[in-house]
């Protein structure tokens, strides 16, 4: 009995134990999967979590993209500098190459051009002195000029290229003088209103004696031009002055030569008076100014002076007469050896107020392309005398030696198809200057425009 009780409560006992043991092992399951459903995100939360991922993965993929483009622009950069200039250099022989065989066939086939390259090889090879090639070279070129037979063809030294240009252009930097040489003497001929030299007291017939330290005596005016060219600081000149020098510093400026001047010069009937000493570059603008000043003040009528206007450039002569004449309207015509092209105005509205032009023998070129073209077009009443009578158009040409040349290439015809060489643009209404106004002119005694008056006015 004791036996079967001690085992019945070691059963008991077992029995217990192992039912405390499947409880434990149920209790920590349950925590297991509490511990699961806890830690298991949500479909959403897992979806957001990996955009995030793939959002850090894409960027870190683009920092890499940035880096290894970062490493290989200037590899790029490199070779496509390197690809550009075998190109460039590629061009530039194909270029140079076949300028070569050009100039090597032309030589060929002219044989005037091969027996002077023959004769040019034998005076440099066996002439006893060294040559001046600069100067040999404006020689050459003023003879060959010289055989074309125009009256207009010539070459324009290096000396004379700086003046020449700043009378076509109408500006330039400098101090606003003229100087010519005159036995052997650098003398002021002209010294331009307003600009630094007159400021600063230059006189005509002043002699420059030395420039920047520099002695004249055996210089050229070209030197001269250079020199001031060149200098951007203030420039120092010694002078003579009735035997007395004296240092004269002038800064450079910006110098416009004056090819317009314009006033009111008849109040009561508000007729305005323009006189246009050449047709610059410039000359345009500033008389499109000018005019639109007189037309403020009540300008109905204009007297334009072309007199003593040997011209200057075909655009700027164009320009100024489209001033006058609708864009129906032809200005001028070019011949290029029977080849015809009309050239029509530019201006959309034109100016409309009656106007005179006076001209005499002296005025050439664009003078005689802006008054042949207003007259023609019923635009404008010449008064003078027939102009010079110019219908031809050169063109301009640079060496290499800092020379320029010029010969004629075209010729121009007027709105009706005529070519004035040796004729010239005949007035409406002819009118000689006056004697006394030839050996003196003034306002007093200008017979010309006295005539240009009156017909304005209706007298």
């Amino acid at each position: 009995m004791a036996k079967n009780e001690k085992e019945t409560k070691k059963n008991t006992k077992t029995t217990a134990t192992k039912k405390n043991m499947i409880k434990s092992k149920k209790e920590t399951k349950t925590e297991k999967v509490n511990t699961k459903i806890k830690k298991a995100p949500s479909k959403v939360e897992k979806s957001k979590t990996e955009s995030k991922q793939e959002k850090v993965k894409i960027e870190k993929q683009q920092e890499t993209i940035k880096k290894e483009t970062k490493k290989e622009s200037p590899i790029i950069e490199v070779v496509f500098l390197l690809v550009s200039t075998c190109i460039i250099s590629l061009l530039m022989g194909y270029y140079v190459c076949y300028k070569m065989q050009y100039r090597d066939s032309i030589v060929a086939k002219d044989k005037y051009l091969r027996k002077f390259i023959d004769e040019y090889q034998n005076i440099k090879e066996n002439y006893y002195k060294n040559i001046d090639w600069r100067q040999a070279l404006d020689n050459s070129m003023e003879g060959l000029l010289q055989s074309l037979n125009d009256n207009y063809a010539g070459i324009i030294t290096a000396d004379d290229t700086d003046t020449f240009n700043y009378n076509l252009e109408g500006e330039y930097e400098g101090i606003g003088i003229e100087v010519t040489k005159i036995n052997d003497k650098m003398m002021v001929t002209e010294v331009i209103k307003n600009t630094p030299a007159f400021k600063e007291g230059l006189q005509i017939d002043d002699e420059i004696i030395s420039i920047n330290g520099i002695n004249l005596s055996d210089k050229t005016t070209g030197d001269l031009s250079g020199i001031i060219k060149n200098t951007n600081e203030k420039i120092e000149l010694i002078i003579s002055r009735d035997g007395k020098e004296q240092t004269i510093q002038i800064a450079k400026d910006k110098i416009i030569i004056p090819s317009v001047s314009s006033e009111m010069i008849d109040e009561n009937n508000k007729i305005g008076y323009v006189e246009l000493g050449n047709f610059s570059n410039n000359t345009y603008e500033i008389l499109k100014q000018q005019l639109e000043e007189l037309e403020q003040k009540g300008m109905k009528s204009c007297i334009i002076d072309l007199r003593g206007n040997n011209g200057g450039t075909l655009q700027s002569a164009y320009k100024i007469a489209s001033l006058f004449l609708d864009n129906k309207k032809i200005i001028y015509q070019i011949d290029n050896k029977g080849e015809t092209t009309k050239f029509y105005s530019e201006e959309s509205n034109p100016k409309k107020y009656p106007v005179v032009i006076l001209q005499d023998e002296s005025s050439a070129r664009g003078s005689e392309l802006f008054s042949s073209a207003l007259k023609e077009n019923k635009r404008a009443e010449i008064i003078g005398t027939s102009s010079f009578g110019k219908g031809t158009v050169q063109e301009l040409y640079k060496l290499d030696n800092g020379s320029e040349y010029k010969f004629t290439t075209k010729k121009w015809l007027t709105v009706k198809n005529k070519w004035i060489e040796g004729i010239g643009v005949r007035p409406n209404i002819e009118e000689k200057a006056s004697e006394e106004y030839q050996n003196n002119p003034t306002r007093e005694n200008d017979n010309q425009l006295k005539k240009a008056l009156d017909y304005l006015t209706g007298k």
